[in-house]
């Protein structure tokens, strides 16, 4: 009969990580503290610690103003929204076969999909008045 090998005992180490032991007083003190990461570390007020962020100054006030650029580039966005059907639903994926058109009484209608290889946008043109009626039900849908 051939034996197995044991494996070698496990080192007296402790893991690599914080150095944080669970349940040490160490661990107790650093879980206490707001903003104090599990190694110590002060993080930044307001990242994820549960403080009010700190107040930006004046440049960079300036800095996150919106610009002439970007009312330009919202006209645009808002232009092409007019032309397209938007999901915005929770899922990356919403598709409406020809049976659930049909079911919510709408006639030839072919299915539609909004995903997002077409940006959860469908051009206006691929429905029919009823067909969009029927997606302003939806506030899951933008319809133009």
């Amino acid at each position: 009969m051939v034996g197995k090998k044991n494996p070698p005992p496990a080192p007296d180490a402790q893991p690599t990580g914080s150095g944080v032991v669970p349940g040490s007083q160490q661990g107790a003190e650093m879980l206490d503290q707001p903003g104090v990461r599990a190694g110590g570390e002060q993080v930044q007020p307001g990242v994820n610690d549960g403080t009010p962020p700190e107040p930006l100054d004046k440049g960079q006030e300036e800095e996150l103003k919106s610009t002439e650029a970007d009312k330009e580039l919202a006209e645009e966005e808002a232009d092409l929204d007019k032309n397209f059907v938007g999901f915005h639903g929770e899922f990356s994926k919403r598709e409406i076969t020809v049976d659930e058109w049909r079911a919510a009484g709408v006639q030839d209608q072919p299915g539609v999909t909004w995903n997002r290889a077409n940006n959860r946008r469908v051009p206006k043109d691929a429905f029919t008045a009823q067909a969009l009626n029927v997606l302003r039900q939806d506030p899951d849908f933008r319809v133009p």
